[in-house]
């Protein structure tokens, strides 16, 4: 992640509310989500999740080409999750990630952001409007040596998507991997 910040990609600065200072997110993957919910719900001396968190990332959505598909949760997790969020005062974003089968699969990443860089960009906005999120969360990860066109085109589809969603008042937040 941008260290949980939400600083500026691309020379588009993102403007929310929110940025006045650092910024805390945290994940719920698809392999968790009752006990995220659990947590989420829970009371620490009356001190709860939201006092502390500036982001909820749904680690939900894996990369499918021009477009993505759900990881192992219904639609009635993902309307809980904004349903909290937004009860709470807590941003809530869409996190697209490529790990299928428990390894990160880059080619399937790339089929993502190279081959359908544009789709795949409209797609992610499309879904963040429909849902009534507050960004992205670009989670595309290998244990690879990237090419420099991989480079070029995943630094592309941070400009694009970056252009898209900025304007909008959407954040994008990018995760930093091995590769």
């Amino acid at each position: 992640s941008t260290g949980g910040s939400t600083s500026p990609v691309a020379g588009s600065p993102a403007t929310t509310a929110l940025d006045d200072g650092a910024h805390v997110i945290t994940w719920v993957p698809p392999y968790h989500v009752a006990e995220a919910k659990q947590q989420l719900a829970a009371s620490f001396a009356g001190t709860g999740m939201a006092d502390g968190l500036s982001y909820l990332a749904l680690q939900f959505w894996i990369t499918d080409g021009p477009g993505t598909r759900l990881d192992k949760v219904t639609e009635a997790d993902i309307t809980w999750f904004h349903d909290w969020a937004r009860a709470h005062g807590v941003k809530i974003i869409l996190c697209v990630h490529n790990n299928t089968g428990g390894d990160w699969n880059w080619p399937e990443a790339v089929r993502a952001f190279k081959d359908n860089r544009e789709a795949f960009a409209q797609h992610l906005v499309s879904q963040v409007m429909t849902r009534d999120f507050d960004g992205v969360d670009l989670d595309l990860e290998g244990i690879i040596e990237a090419t420099a066109d991989d480079q070029q085109s995943y630094q592309a589809l941070v400009e694009t998507l970056s252009n898209a969603l900025h304007p909008l008042g959407k954040a994008l937040t990018v995760d930093s991997g091995h590769g």
